[in-house]
C-alpha cells in the first residue's frame, strides 16, 4: 500500500453510492483487547512511519495504531485487498485544508 499511486489511506465517502456500498460490505468488527471494547473498523491506512493505522466507525476523525492485543491483521489485509481502488492520498481531515 505504501507504493500505491492512489494513496495510503482507504476510507469511504458514504455520499458516493459505490463507496457507501463498499463501506457497508467492508467494515468489520474487532476486539480492542487493550481497552476490552468492541470496535467497528471502517478504514485502514499507513501513516508517515509506514505503520498500519485504523479508523473506527464512531471515531472517524482519528486514525490510530491498533494495540498489541488487537489481533486483526488477516482482516486488515483482506480489507486492503478488497478496497485498494478506494485509496486516497491523505486522511479525511487533511482534505479539508
Amino acid at each position: 500500500m505504501s507504493e500505491n499511486p492512489k494513496g495510503r489511506y482507504i476510507y469511504f465517502d458514504t455520499e458516493n453510492h459505490d463507496e457507501n456500498y463498499a463501506y457497508c460490505e467492508s467494515a468489520f468488527v474487532a476486539m480492542d483487547g487493550g481497552d476490552e471494547v468492541v470496535i467497528r473498523i471502517c478504514g485502514v491506512g499507513l501513516n508517515d512511519d509506514n505503520q498500519i493505522v485504523i479508523q473506527t466507525e464512531y471515531n472517524e476523525e482519528n486514525w490510530f495504531e491498533p494495540d498489541e492485543w488487537t489481533h486483526i491483521y488477516c482482516e486488515l489485509y483482506k480489507f486492503v485487498v478488497d478496497n485498494l481502488k478506494y485509496a486516497k492520498s491523505s486522511e479525511p481531515c487533511d482534505d479539508e485544508d
